[in-house]
């Protein structure tokens, strides 16, 4: 009997060398990318918020607010977002038959004229429902500067309230970072409403 040769060894197929390749190029890609991240503070935060009531003689109502971030002698650069979060409740004085009424709630910057708002219809007596106002952004500011943001939340019921109440329980909420490793010394995030 003749002796047993060692098969050769496969070579490898030109697709298989080809996926290993674009999975060495996807490995490399991704590595750069994180390595150009920028840095990410942990970020400053605060958090505004009351009830409010609407009814059919004031079915309007609108809070200003100054957003204002800080930190001791730092002029590392900002960005941050505030966001408006909402809980509903439609409170009929009585049975009803009338159609349920809706809110229009709106956050944003003073000078923003394009944002129109988020209208919910209350369609359940009584029931809490949740939703979202709206957001706004920092631009990115300079600590030594100031970095300041103005926004509204405004509430409007519409619809036949008659008797009954649109409560809604309305909450503000800011965040900011800067593009550092470490939040810099004092760093804060104030809301005042207006």
């Amino acid at each position: 009997m003749p002796p047993m040769r060692p098969s050769p060894s496969p070579t490898p197929s030109p697709s298989r060398l080809r996926r290993h390749a674009a999975t060495l190029v996807l490995v490399v890609a991704c590595l750069g990318t994180v390595a150009t991240s920028p840095p990410r503070s942990p970020p400053a935060t605060a958090t505004i918020g009351s009830t409010l009531r609407l009814t059919q003689d004031t079915p309007r109502s609108t809070r200003g607010f100054v957003i204002r971030v800080s930190a001791r002698d730092s002029s590392e650069d900002v960005r941050g977002e505030v966001n408006g979060l909402l809980t509903a409740r439609w409170m009929p004085a009585g049975p009803t038959t009338s159609p349920a009424p809706t809110l229009r709630a709106r956050l944003a910057r003073v000078d923003d004229t394009q944002e129109t708002g988020r209208t919910f219809t209350l369609d359940t007596p009584g029931a809490s429902q949740e939703w979202y106002a709206g957001s706004a952004y920092f631009d990115t500011c300079t600590l030594k500067k100031g970095c300041e943001l103005e926004v509204e939340l405004d509430f409007e019921a519409q619809g036949e309230l008659g008797e009954g109440t649109v409560e809604v329980d309305w909450k503000v909420n800011a965040e900011a970072y800067t593009f550092t490793d470490d939040a810099p010394k004092g760093f804060t995030v104030e809301i005042q409403e207006r």
